[in-house]
């Protein structure tokens, strides 16, 4: 038996249902809106056209349309240690993985230096295990003098300038492997470079670490962002440093969400204060509570659904696995034992099936397949009537037009 919210305006009621495995778990008119806008945002037009030698449409080819990996970014924090044996995208769970993050590895460390042969070694085997998309090196500076080392905050404002060089010339070096970095960790009411250093630094960190990395994705990242007064802050701080012409290819919010998830309001955070920033977001160290595991389940479908239905939302990355990596351990992912908790059950069951495409169709008297499919990367083969396999790989992102893939047969032998 699980549990079921269904969600009619700001009301949540609770009832107990049976719901097979690969369905989630919230039920209710407030559901039926967040998928409508899933599927808006997510899903992208498919034309496959199969033609014969002869440029002839072919009818009645089997075509089977089978996602391979989500555009949308879904990462875990990594350590040092081992991976689990097999496959990635084999196993469950982390197939839904497509991105990790070194964040647990990448504090601020000037006394004594980051040790960068320690951090090479980690991403090179999460990303030859995993083969992610991206590879996050998690914040590299701190606005907050609290969460910055003591000598560097004491430090004239020269020493200070070339001390944060120097940091930033250690995180550039590590394995291309990685590329998005935090630059700048954000905080309302913590300023330390501007005050110390003047507001042209942040120009003068941004151009310096993109004209080190132009290949990598230099980001601004903030904290609890999605809270109620948080998100008002950062959209004062984002006009701030639109004025100040500051560049940054993105923003990470760090964000745990409480034993109770007021759904309504984060949706109006999200549809009022969010998704109107003119720049991608991606939630990093992702926490959610409950009082039990089921209820930190029911919460984490709330929070992936809507984070999932915002537009410029790109991806979310999880704190942790297990329960001592995490602030809220009702909400790991995986037992002591390695075992899938209900929270990990959810992650699997939506993104790996209620908002994944594996679809097969009959091509029709003109060869044509027509789908609305998530955007990510696929596989897409065609049988034809002869018993012959035609077969393609594509990438499909969101587009206003359907994309068209045509396979076409060569002569029959």
């Amino acid at each position: 038996m699980l549990l079921s919210c269904a969600l009619p305006a700001a009301v949540l009621t609770v009832v107990l249902i049976a719901l097979p495995a690969d369905a989630q778990i919230l039920q209710g008119e407030w559901v039926e809106r967040s998928q409508a806008a899933i599927d808006e945002h997510r899903k992208t037009g498919l034309i496959v056209v199969v033609l014969g030698a002869d440029d002839r449409p072919i009818r009645n080819a089997q075509v089977h349309i089978e996602q391979t990996r989500h555009d949308f970014v879904l990462g875990v924090a990594v350590n040092e240690d081992n991976p689990p044996l097999g496959q990635a995208d084999e196993l469950p769970l982390w197939r839904c993985f497509n991105a990790f993050a070194l964040d647990g590895l990448t504090d601020w460390r000037i006394d004594p230096p980051m040790d960068e042969e320690r951090l090479d070694r980690a991403a090179a085997l999460w990303h030859d295990w995993m083969q992610p998309i991206e590879a996050s090196y998690g914040p590299v500076l701190s606005a907050d003098a609290a969460r910055t080392p003591e000598r560097v905050v004491a430090l004239d404002t020269g020493p200070m300038r070339d001390a944060i060089r120097e940091r930033i010339d250690r995180a550039l070096r590590i394995d291309d492997a990685v590329d998005r970095f935090d630059l700048y960790a954000d905080a309302a009411g913590h300023a330390l470079l501007e005050d110390r250093l003047g507001t042209g630094v942040l120009n003068t960190l941004f151009d310096t670490a993109d004209a080190h990395r132009p290949d990598a994705a230099i980001c601004l990242r903030v904290r609890d962002g999605l809270d109620t007064n948080r998100s008002a802050e950062l959209r004062r701080r984002m006009r701030a440093l639109n004025i100040r012409q500051v560049r940054f290819d993105g923003v990470t919010i760090d964000q745990s969400f409480p034993a109770t998830v007021n759904a309504p309001s984060l949706e109006r955070i999200l549809n009022d204060r969010i998704a109107t920033l003119d720049v991608p977001i991606t939630i990093a160290n992702l926490n959610v509570a409950g009082t039990s595991g089921i209820a930190a389940a029911m919460n984490l479908e709330i929070v992936l659904r809507l984070l999932f239905a915002t537009p410029n939302i790109r991806g979310v990355y999880f704190a942790g696995l297990y329960a001592d990596d995490t602030t809220e351990p009702a909400g790991a992912l995986l037992d002591d034992a390695g075992e899938l908790s209900g929270c990990a059950q959810l992650v699997e069951g939506l993104f790996r099936e209620l908002w994944w495409t594996d679809l097969t169709e009959l091509s029709d008297d003109i060869g044509n397949t027509r789908a609305d499919v998530f955007t990510g990367w696929y596989r897409i083969t065609a049988t034809l009537p002869d018993g012959r396999v035609l077969e393609t790989e594509a990438y499909l992102p969101k587009s206003d037009e359907p994309r068209y893939i045509v396979l076409q047969a060569g002569p029959a032998g």
